[in-house]
């Protein structure tokens, strides 16, 4: 699980996050926030290809966003392949990990699968 997971303002634009975010600094996934720090829901690379590219200057991270009600979401003590299962079922490449209603972290699949290569590299 990452712990180092970008935020972004509800009013940034898609433009912006290409070019900031996404070219800028290779992020994948963004916690988009509201008012204080409050987690308004998450925006992937998959929500801003939805988008026609004339329209990025205009359209703002919370026109696109997944809401944080229909956020798929996973709790620290998953187990890894349930994890796992719940990408397949959604069909998204990473899971915000919360924990008392706060985002602790991000997992992903690359991260599921470099750690279950490891385990069968030592022979666990």
């Amino acid at each position: 699980m990452s712990r180092d997971y970008p935020t972004i303002p509800r009013s940034m634009t898609l433009e912006d996050l290409v070019e900031q975010h996404i070219l800028g600094a290779g992020g994948r996934i963004f916690l988009v926030q509201g008012e204080g720090s409050a987690c308004l829901g998450l925006l992937t690379i998959n929500e801003v290809r939805s988008v026609p590219r004339k329209d990025w200057p205009t359209t703002t991270a919370a026109d696109v966003m997944i809401p944080y009600d229909s956020m798929v979401v996973v709790q620290p003590r998953t187990e890894l392949l349930e994890a796992l299962q719940q990408m397949d079922t959604a069909n998204v490449a990473q899971l915000p990990v919360m924990a008392d209603g706060c985002v602790a972290g991000i997992l992903s699949r690359e991260q599921i699968l470099r750690h279950v290569r490891l385990r069968a590299e030592v022979g666990i």
